[in-house]
């Protein structure tokens, strides 16, 4: 029997080393917010997906099927610096319950990519403690190296006495406070922390919310970004001190800086 030839010999376990590679080359999916599986307070606006390369929108489709269902249109947005991480965003709110993300994607390769994954939308508060709970806890996403930025909830106090909140704290940022934004007799927004706390009446409610009293996160070592969630602590005088997971979503609307309680200029009061 003839040997092969000498340059076959060696390109035969060069090409068997080459193919799996190459079949395992096409994208998938390396990471989502929220993730598989995941558990949410509140419904994001943005679903961010991570894949291993880049992503044709414009052949590409994402449905979100809700508990009803019934299933939601959305836009497929690429980012700006990463072709490959997609942001899912819903035509319409979606309501608490299991939610299922399926897509059919055309990769820059020009390969099919199909999958999904699965999260759920708590339809209770937040979080609660003592006779306080909290609402729709949130921050607005920022310029990637802006140094500051704001959370937003409604705290609701069922008790019979008032309380107040004393203290925030963030493991985002350098320092959380409790500032309010306000217009001054010339219509020009200022800024100021809140010294002594911010009260919450007995049988009410105190809506922390962009334009007034918010949460100001100072020193954030990178800007906050659609998808992400935070890790904010509250400490209250009578109910104590509790936990919060707080999504960061779009900025959107047309609203500028000022208005959604922040500073325009980093530093600015």
């Amino acid at each position: 029997m003839a040997a092969k030839p000498n340059h076959l010999r060696h390109a035969l376990p060069l090409l068997a080393f080459l193919l799996p590679a190459t079949a395992q080359a096409h994208a998938h999916l390396q990471s989502a917010t929220p993730a598989d599986g995941a558990t949410v307070q509140a419904a994001p606006e943005d679903i961010v997906l991570q894949f291993s390369e880049g992503i044709e929108p414009a052949l590409s489709r994402v449905s979100i099927t809700g508990p009803d269902g019934k299933a939601v249109a959305t836009t497929i947005k690429v980012d700006a610096g990463d072709p490959s991480r997609l942001h899912i965003v819903p035509a319409q709110p979606l309501q608490a319950g299991g939610q299922t993300l399926a897509w059919r994607l055309v990769s820059a390769d020009t390969h099919r990519v199909q999958g999904s994954l699965r999260f759920e939308i708590a339809g209770g508060p937040a979080a609660k403690v003592g006779k306080i709970s909290i609402l729709e806890p949130h921050a607005l996403a920022t310029a990637p190296h802006q140094p500051t930025g704001a959370a937003y909830m409604t705290i609701v106090n069922d008790g019979e006495t008032p309380d107040r909140l004393i203290a925030v704290a963030t493991n985002v940022a350098k320092s959380a406070s409790l500032h309010r934004s306000a217009a001054d007799d010339a219509g020009v927004m200022t800024m100021g922390p809140l010294e002594d706390g911010l009260e919450i009446p007995a049988h009410g409610r105190a809506e922390l919310a962009p334009g007034g009293v918010h949460v100001m996160l100072e020193g954030l070592a990178a800007g906050l970004k659609a998808g992400q969630v935070l890790t904010i602590e509250l400490t209250f005088a009578q109910a104590g001190r509790t936990t919060l997971l707080v999504p960061v979503q779009a900025l959107g609307g047309g609203r500028s800086a000022m208005q959604s309680g922040m500073p325009t200029q980093p530093g600015t009061p």
